[in-house]
């Protein structure tokens, strides 16, 4: 059986590409703007519990305050760091799907009109401006629960050695984590078509 093909004009092919360039922008938007909301919440929400449970320490209360300090706190870290790093994956993704309309949509009406995400990318300073967002997350979520485990077992009573050891593998773990999270994001600086194969089918076909 033929499938049936439908020829579209250059008018109503520049339609449908201004429509999915409207719709990926929005997208690109909600998830710059979600980001700043998962950083502020989750900020918000890190301060609070670390700041009472340092009182509740200074306070005497070496039973809840060491436990929030050195498990809840960490967690929220952890969460709001993942869920930041999936909404700049998202973000990323359609900006570079979008440079591909726009280099359609200039071919098409022969001008260069669409011009944002190619101009973004003279030079590959995109690279640059997103590196150091990346990585002053990285260290800003490895310092906050590293410093709260080391205050969690300072609260247990535990002997210095052992406090200044879990501060030390907990920076480990945490940045090492981090730092492959913003690894990954990395790829997102180079062209889809340079991709490697596993990464096409991590973050585009899921």
């Amino acid at each position: 059986m033929e499938e049936t093909k439908i020829k579209l004009s250059d008018k109503e092919s520049i339609n449908l590409l201004l429509e999915e360039y409207r719709s990926l922008r929005e997208e690109v938007l909600r998830a710059i703007s979600a980001r700043f909301q998962i950083l502020s919440l989750g900020l918000a929400g890190v301060a609070l519990l670390a700041a009472h449970s340092v009182r509740a320490l200074a306070g005497g209360d070496h039973e809840y305050a060491p436990v929030v300090l050195f498990l809840l706190v960490p967690v929220i870290c952890i969460a709001t760091f993942y869920t930041w790093y999936s909404e700049m994956r998202r973000a990323r993704r359609a900006s570079w799907y979008l440079w591909g309309i726009e280099r359609g949509l200039n071919s098409k009406c022969g001008l260069g009109i669409f011009s944002w995400e190619q101009d973004l990318r003279k030079g590959m300073r995109i690279a640059h401006v997103f590196r150091k967002h990346y990585y002053a997350n990285a260290v800003l979520f490895a310092a906050i629960p590293s410093i709260c485990i080391y205050l969690g077992l300072m609260g247990c009573g535990k002997r210095s050695l052992i406090c200044i050891l879990g501060l030390v593998i907990s920076v480990i773990v945490f940045i090492s984590f981090m730092f492959y999270k913003c690894y990954e994001l990395k790829k997102f600086d180079q062209p889809s078509s340079q991709w490697p194969p596993e990464v096409k089918t991590k973050f585009i076909m899921n």
